[in-house]
């Protein structure tokens, strides 16, 4: 029995068959279909009923050239995977598969990810994938899409790439700067420090994301200075400078992790700081 299946990016379908399961891919880009076809296995539940296989998830590139389709991870001689994202042309080839170590095939062990919590495409040439080693700890993995090469891991959390596509932020541990020993925040770029500086000793706690400057050269982000009990709104350039202004609202230090209840937009050369109803502007130099 075969079932014809329209899958939408980012969607995910469940399909219940005997033997084979079919997925018919439908190309927008050519007007064609495509067909992937591999065997499933189905099980049998408690009460006697069959459980319905989960499709694949599909994820067609930007300029809509390739898609990539994750699936469980295997044994490859020695290496043990925990996921893989297995990378196609629009005529359905397979050309790549971005494999998701725990173990690599020379035996190294790699950083402990539970799997792809999300992935997707970063831009039309590379993918990642996003997954976490503990409730404190991310992985970030990029990887290119025509080989499947990894090109990057990164350990930290929010991660967040400029508009331009060139460059990734995530928050780090402040504590690996060596200047403190409780739980403080910082901001790294490509994984190298750019904020806080080694000598700081102030304690750091992120109340924002991070939000890049729509010409990809800054990063602004409200912090909380635990031992001033004081907010600031932090900006990063990439080429080493820092501003920061001292905001109106007045914050007592919370639980570990910090709540990220205030929000950062930038209008052109002023950055909007939102919070509980209220707003404050600053002016950046022009």
């Amino acid at each position: 029995m075969v079932h014809k299946i329209v899958l939408m990016a980012g969607r995910r379908v469940s399909v219940a068959v005997m033997g084979t399961a079919a997925l018919f891919l439908c190309s927008h880009a050519m007007g064609q279909t495509i067909v992937w076809s591999h065997e499933r296995k189905l099980s049998v539940s408690p009460s006697g009923k069959s459980d319905e296989p989960e499709a694949e998830k599909v994820v067609w590139s930007p300029d809509h050239k390739l898609y990539a389709v994750d699936a469980p991870g295997q044994q490859v001689g020695n290496g043990q995977e925990r996921e893989r994202l297995v990378i196609f042309t629009e005529q359905g080839k397979e050309i790549a598969v971005a494999h998701v170590w725990l173990v690599e095939p020379d035996g190294t062990y790699r950083a402990g990810i539970r799997g792809c919590e999300s992935w997707g495409w970063v831009d039309a040439t590379r993918l990642f994938c996003e997954g976490t080693i503990n409730p404190q700890y991310g992985v970030y993995l990029v990887f290119d899409a025509r080989s499947g090469r990894e090109l990057r891991e990164l350990i930290g959390t929010g991660f967040v790439w400029s508009p331009d596509r060139s460059r990734v932020a995530d928050v780090g541990d402040a504590r690996d700067l060596g200047a403190v020993s409780d739980n403080s925040n910082s901001i790294e770029v490509e994984g190298k420090p750019a904020f806080p500086s080694e000598k700081d000793t102030d304690l750091h706690w992120f109340r924002s994301g991070l939000v890049w400057s729509p010409d990809s050269h800054y990063i602004a982000v409200v912090d909380l200075r635990q031992k001033q009990g004081a907010l600031y709104l932090v900006v990063v350039g990439l080429t080493g400078s820092t501003f920061e202004r001292k905001l109106d609202w007045q914050e007592k230090g919370g639980d570990w992790p910090p709540d990220l209840d205030f929000s950062v937009r930038w209008a052109g050369n002023q950055i909007v700081v939102a919070h509980g109803g209220r707003t404050q502007t600053v002016m950046m130099a022009p």
